[in-house]
């Protein structure tokens, strides 16, 4: 009886630790049995080694192959030289592989006579359940180099199987390109190579939402890379026809148009006007000869078009791609919170939030409420404001129609960010009723006041009234507003109580919460870190914005007094010390910046003055030394000292929270200085412990491995 040949399956991996061992998985549940699976640690300095050991302790099929950083083509060539197997294939280190894949793609080899199968689809990152079966097609290697590079079989090394022997003897990845280098890999071998079948049969899942990748995150210079790398393919051509140079020409027009395209969304012309002028030249220049060249009557006609109106068709694939991209990754539940669009802290808790999921594994999406936007534009805009506010604009010789304050602007450049960061869908009780996991928080999403005041939806839709009864509801970092209600707030209601005691999970911000989750609802809770805590200083990097000028020091102030103590003060010190100052008021008139902008503040000041708390929350987290301005007056600004003391207390931070009275006085070159060796250690743990909270209790349809 036949023995099943030995396969090898070629892992190159950099700084994985979020996906690799999901990968591994997917291999390890192979129908094909006798396998072996090299991981090749390009010298990660995450986890990445750890998590792989764990990995080969439990199965001998997996080998681990650690080496210096080298780049991804040096790691498949490594891979290739150890590999012992009669075939090879190849997985990227953050993509999944149906059960089948190995063993389809095998059987297509053992039924041809060829020297490598090639799937010409594949999925996004998706299900890992095998597909049906589908066409095979065999055609010469020159025919499938043409095939390629009209990407009508996907460029990538994955998803294709090769013979072992053949590929040794005939081509090596080049290790100076880190971008497109399967792509050249893949032409010349196809080239080289007698026959090849091909198979539409979906095998590999593409991930497309790791923030890391190449294809995700835009670099001049690995897209530089890119374009070198389709200009050695075609210095490499081995058997040059008329045929082969108008795939080519085709190939590199659209490598072209794919950088001008993303140059473009990313607005980084300015930056490289020398690189944006070149690729713009050239997506004009091959376009219309596009329109003559073998491809589908939609590429021509796209071609056509791209030559008269690129700048509409960068919008319109933008546009595609992101959808392409939301509807292939299965949504694991729905994140609810306050969606004000309003401040700093409540988009950039949104955003961490739904980052650290997707770091973790999971797909979650918010749900955004109508009313407050409406709300925020009836009151910022004074044309349409009640004529009492209006008069009052008067009487302060400011003009009441159509002034855009402060906090309009503030909306408007959050309500952006929000748009293009976060991952939305608008409520409605029929959406509320299609997740089966809920995330509720963070933020004062159990304040009545707050909620029942600037929303437009029923109160008790922010407790998941309008969930599905058996759903899985956590609250994450919830605030109450207030360090304790009265017994007539609703929250004490019984109706409320029914519906909180359906949560699985309840965590709180302050200690406080943990008292009134007992009294209220007779239910556990425990408190946890912010969510923007629940990231360090390199994840926000994505997110920073360049500005035009730094500042020794930097203020944040949410509302200063008549008289602009905590400014004035702050600018007094920066004159007598001889330093650079500037900064924002949150709810008054004057300059305002992007979250990136204000992220960028936060982090490159040498001293933040502040009254808000996640003005200290960034401060601490990019180790900014900082003085926090007790504000006191009513509940809430209660409630907002007790965050502040938990917080600095629980990182054994002290002499940095002053009264406005303290602070007038204070001489700001004799602060306690910071021990941020020791509030780093105590926020790594308080860290650790609120995340493994929060990915204990959410619990998954599928076996995440």
């Amino acid at each position: 009886m036949e023995t099943t040949p030995l396969i090898s399956v070629v892992i190159p991996v950099y700084n994985g630790e979020k996906y690799i061992k999901k990968t591994i998985n997917s291999i390890l549940k192979q129908e094909y049995k006798n396998i072996e699976i090299l991981v090749i640690n390009d010298g990660s300095v995450d986890d990445t080694a750890q998590v792989v050991t764990r990995l080969v302790e439990k199965d001998k099929r997996l080998r681990l192959i650690n080496q210096k950083n080298a780049g991804v083509s040096t790691a498949r060539n490594v891979g290739i030289d150890h590999s012992k197997g009669k075939y090879i294939a190849f997985v990227d280190g953050d993509d999944l592989v149906t059960e089948d894949y190995i063993s389809h793609l095998y059987s297509v080899m053992a039924h041809n006579d060829v020297e490598i199968v090639a799937s010409t689809t594949m999925d996004y990152y998706s299900s890992e359940k095998p597909t049906n079966e589908t066409n095979v097609k065999i055609v010469s290697g020159q025919e499938a180099a043409i095939e390629m590079l009209y990407y009508r079989i996907p460029i990538g090394v994955y998803s294709k199987l090769f013979e072992a022997d053949f590929l040794k003897k005939s081509v090596r990845f080049i290790s100076t390109l880190n971008m497109g280098e399967g792509f050249n890999f893949n032409t010349t071998a196809f080239q080289k190579a007698k026959y090849v079948a091909l198979t539409d049969k979906k095998i590999y899942h593409y991930r497309t939402d790791n923030p890391e990748s190449v294809t995700t995150v835009f670099s001049m210079e690995k897209w530089k890379n890119g374009l070198l790398a389709i200009q050695t393919i075609k210095s490499n051509f081995i058997q040059v026809t008329p045929a082969l140079n108008q795939a080519w020409e085709y190939a590199w027009w659209n490598t072209n148009f794919d950088v001008f395209k993303l140059m473009s969304v990313a607005k980084v012309q300015s930056y490289y006007p020398d690189e944006f002028r070149f690729v713009k030249y050239n997506v004009k220049k091959f376009a219309l000869r596009q329109v003559f060249a073998p491809i589908s009557v939609k590429r021509r006609i796209r071609a056509g078009l791209i030559y008269l109106f690129p700048q509409i068709f960068v919008n319109y694939d933008a546009f595609k791609r992101t959808k392409a991209m939301e509807q292939g990754i299965p949504v694991d539940g729905a994140i609810v919170t306050l969606t004000t669009n309003n401040n700093y802290g409540n988009i950039l808790q949104r955003w961490a939030l739904q980052t650290f999921l997707k770091n973790n594994g999971y797909n979650y999406e918010h749900i955004y409420f109508p009313g407050y936007y409406l709300r925020q534009y009836l009151k910022y805009q004074s044309i349409f404001a009640w004529p009492a506010r209006s008069a009052v604009r008067i009487l302060k010789n400011k003009r009441p129609f159509f002034k855009k304050t402060a906090s309009l602007y503030n909306y408007r450049q959050m309500s952006n960010f929000a748009s293009k960061k976060l991952k939305q869908r608008r409520y409605s009780k029929k959406i509320m009723k299609q997740y089966k996991n809920f995330i509720v928080g963070s933020d004062q999403v159990f304040n009545f006041g707050v909620i029942s005041s600037e929303f437009l939806v029923p109160w008790k839709t922010f407790l998941l009234e309008d969930a599905t009864e058996n759903s899985n509801r956590i609250s994450y970092a919830a605030s109450f507003g207030s360090k304790s209600l009265s017994k007539d707030n609703p929250l004490y209601s019984a109706s409320v109580r029914e519906l909180m005691q359906k949560f699985n999970a309840i965590s709180v911000r302050e200690k406080s919460g943990i008292q009134i989750v007992k009294d209220a609802w007779n239910s556990y809770a425990v408190d946890v870190v912010d969510p923007t805590l629940l990231l360090k200083a390199q994840d926000y990097s994505e997110i920073i914005e360049k500005v035009e000028k730094t500042y020794n020091l930097f203020y944040f102030v949410l509302r200063d007094d008549d008289n602009h103590t905590i400014v004035q003060t702050t600018k007094r010190f920066a004159t007598e010390e001889n330093k650079s100052v500037g900064g924002i008021v949150g709810y008054g008139p004057g300059e305002k910046k992007s979250v990136g902008q204000w992220l960028n503040h936060i982090s490159s000041s040498d001293l933040v003055i502040t009254d808000s708390f996640h003005g200290v929350v960034f401060s601490i987290i990019f180790n900014t030394n900082f003085v926090v301005v007790n504000r006191t007056g009513n509940g809430s600004i209660s409630a907002a000292s007790e965050r502040y003391k938990n917080l600095l207390d629980g990182l054994g931070i002290s002499g940095r929270m002053l009264s406005v009275e303290e602070f007038k006085n204070v001489d700001l070159s004799l602060l306690q200085p910071i021990d941020w060796n020791e509030v780093n250690d105590r926020l790594a743990e308080s860290r650790l412990n609120s995340a493994d909270w929060l990915l204990k209790n959410i619990k998954k349809e599928d076996s995440r491995g």
